[in-house]
């Protein structure tokens, strides 16, 4: 089932676990690149039973956040009962697929359960010669300590492997300044091209429930990830008539990351001036290392020839010869977080929280070392709800931004973190008793030293150089109507536009589309998607 809730601009649209579907306002903001975990996305969605998606900014639950959205995976749980169920599927471009899920009680009382979710996955693609393979792994054991403890123990992994991987897009024009048309499926990739990808997570909660209503939970997890990509891409502008004149570019990437990470979190309700109301209090801290290596940019001598009879087929250098550029990094986040809410009145409610964030990075590279370190940086949060009716609610929300980076200018000096504040007004409407939701929302963001491409410079190492820019500001307008539209018809449907300009006016990003539609149908078990984005 297809469900979203609306809470003061915290906008949640969770998802069942035979879905890829997640929105967020398309603000640009510049991330933490290097603490990215290579093979993120590889994780199959059949691991969990839902996917909470918290649009706007970020900073209350995550430490350091942006304007987009903060993503929550609930894992699936054993089940009381025996049951299993298995699934294969076939679609377009070879792409088969298979599932099986099974939960059991391990003891005869059900106090201890276990469950597994395999899966393995074929398929091609619309490029030419694209494929990958993927494997997924997971197995959960919940122990029942009390009648009001539970203990889970867990482990999940997740393997990728393309090739034909593309790097880069194509040629946009021909070498005598007209346009380039290339079929859809065109793929200037090596067939050899990969990214190589695994992530392994091992995880411990704990729960504890109290007669009170209240809860306290505790998770511990690491996750260690790696990746081994290998790219080839063309420069330069083929000739329209001989299809020669692309300059062939090669480069291979090693990334290995850990991530430990500690979270407790208590929640309940209490009593005040008569009224029932909601708190909840936390603590996390988390370590987060990467080692990166990197050859930048290499440029063998085979040419590639004839571009319009380009088949994938080019020898792979001899990458282990290359010369590699070390980058390691750490970042340290720890944080205290309270959230409120109070009912006002019995159509009034008020979302009142913040947190304290202490926020410390180093890294070192063949050209500098940088280190940034800020302690009890408060970042607040203010929301109002008010139910119109039994069927429309209005919101508008308030928050800051704080979000530390490592990207560099061509100088190399690091940036400044991007700082702002980000603004959301919206009504939400409930319909056919709760299984179809609609919402419209309005938002702004206002952010300083946000990073964005300084085109033409790279740095000694071949990376992107990047400068700050300031008083850009975003706005725009976001549609969703979701959930269950007639018995075994869900259905998702959104639409999306936003504008962006720097602090003097002009365009800023525009490689982010500013128009997307969304429509997703899905009739008992046959699943129909249109997306589409417009710049």
């Amino acid at each position: 089932m297809l469900w979203t809730a609306t809470e003061a601009g915290c906008r949640s649209t969770l998802v069942d676990s035979r879905s890829r579907t997640s929105s967020t306002t398309g603000i640009p903001t510049s991330a933490l690149p290097n603490t990215f975990v290579p093979g993120e996305g590889i994780q199959d969605s059949a691991f969990y039973d839902r996917v909470e998606i918290v649009r706007g900014a970020t900073g209350l639950l995550s430490g350091a956040g942006n304007p987009s959205a903060s993503i929550n995976l609930i894992r699936k749980r054993p089940t009381q009962d025996f049951s299993a169920s298995a699934s294969v599927s076939a679609g377009s471009w070879d792409n088969y697929r298979g599932v099986f899920d099974v939960s059991t009680p391990l003891t005869g009382d059900g106090r201890i359960r276990g469950r597994i979710v395999a899966v393995d996955q074929d398929s091609r693609s619309f490029l030419d010669h694209y494929k990958i393979k993927r494997q997924s792994l997971y197995g959960i054991i919940d122990t029942d300590l009390t009648s009001s403890t539970t203990l889970s123990i867990g482990y999940q992994y997740s393997h990728a492997d393309p090739n034909g991987m593309p790097w880069g897009g194509q040629p946009l024009f021909y070498s005598n300044g007209s346009p380039a048309h290339w079929p859809r499926s065109t793929n200037l990739a090596a067939d050899w091209s990969t990214w190589d990808s695994t992530v392994k997570t091992a995880f411990v909660d704990l729960e504890q429930r109290f007669d009170n209503g209240w809860k306290l939970r505790t998770e511990l997890s690491q996750k260690r990830a790696n990746a081994d990509s290998r790219f080839l891409s063309g420069l330069g502008y083929p000739n329209q008539v001989t299809g020669q004149g692309l300059i062939p570019v090669t480069t291979r990437g090693i990334l290995d990351t850990r991530q430990d990470s500690a979270d407790v979190m208590a929640s309940g309700p209490f009593q005040l001036f008569g009224r029932q109301h909601e708190l909840v209090v936390g603590a996390m801290t988390s370590k987060h290392t990467s080692d990166d290596r990197e050859t930048g940019f290499l440029f063998p001598h085979t040419p590639i020839g004839n571009f319009y009879n380009w088949s994938g087929s080019y020898p792979e250098p001899d990458f282990d010869s290359a010369r590699y550029a070390l980058t390691q990094t750490r970042v340290k986040q720890s944080g205290v977080y309270s959230a409120a809410r109070f009912s006002l009145a019995d159509p009034i409610k008020l979302i009142v929280g913040g947190r304290f964030s202490n926020y410390e990075v180093d890294q070192e590279t063949g050209a500098k070392a940088f280190h940034y370190k800020k302690t009890a940086k408060f970042i607040p949060y203010v929301g109002l709800v008010y139910d119109i009716n039994d069927t429309y609610s209005a919101y508008a929300s308030y928050t800051e931004i704080f979000n530390p980076q490592t990207s560099r200018d061509k100088n190399g000096d690091v940036l400044a973190p991007t700082s702002g504040k980000n603004t959301e007004v919206g009504i939400k409407g409930e319909y056919l008793n709760g299984k179809l939701n609609a919402s419209i929302a309005l938002f702004e963001a206002k952010l300083d030293n946000v990073a964005q491409i300084d085109a033409g410079h790279l740095l000694p190492d071949g990376t992107q150089a990047y400068y700050a820019a300031s008083g850009t500001k975003s706005k725009g307008v976001d549609f969703d109507l979701q959930g269950e539209l007639a018995s075994g018809w869900n259905l998702y449907a959104g639409v999306s536009h936003f504008t962006a300009s720097n602090g003097d006016g002009s365009r800023m990003s525009s490689q982010i589309p500013r128009t997307t539609a969304r429509l997703y149908g899905e009739p008992r078990s046959v699943m129909v998607a249109f997306n589409y984005k417009l710049q």
